[in-house]
C-alpha cells in the first residue's frame, strides 16, 4: 500500500524547492551586487542538486510534473520506491540533505 501522505509531502517539497530555486533564478539576482551573486550561487547549485536528488527518489513526481525529460527521461520507466525500505532511503536522503544544507554560511545570504 502506497503512503499516499509521504507521495504528497514529497510533491509539496518538490514544488517548494522549484520556486525557491526560480526564485533565486530571477532578473533581479543579475542586478544584485557582486557581493550577493557569490553567496547566492553554492546555495543555488545546492538546491538545484536537492531537485535531482528528489525527482531520483520520486519518479512519479516527475512523471507528473512534466520532468522526466532530458536527463530525467529514464525516470518514466519506474516507480517509487513503496514499503519501510522506501521511507528509509527518503528519510537517509533528507538527512544527507540537511547536513549539506547546513554547511552553508546563512550569515552571507542576504
Amino acid at each position: 500500500m502506497i503512503n499516499q501522505e509521504m507521495t504528497t509531502s514529497r510533491r509539496a517539497f518538490v514544488a517548494g524547492l522549484a520556486a525557491t530555486t526560480a526564485s533565486l533564478a530571477v532578473p533581479s539576482t543579475a542586478f544584485a551586487a557582486a557581493k550577493r551573486r557569490v553567496a547566492v550561487a553554492p546555495i543555488t547549485a545546492l538546491l538545484a542538486t536537492f531537485a535531482d536528488e528528489l525527482l531520483s527518489m520520486s519518479p512519479r513526481t516527475a512523471t507528473g510534473l512534466g520532468l522526466d525529460t532530458g536527463k530525467h527521461a529514464g525516470l518514466r520507466a519506474k516507480l517509487d520506491e513503496a514499503g519501510l525500505a522506501g521511507r528509509d532511503k527518503a528519510a537517509a536522503q533528507f538527512a544527507s540533505m540537511r547536513v549539506r544544507l547546513d554547511k552553508i554560511d546563512d550569515s552571507k545570504l542576504t
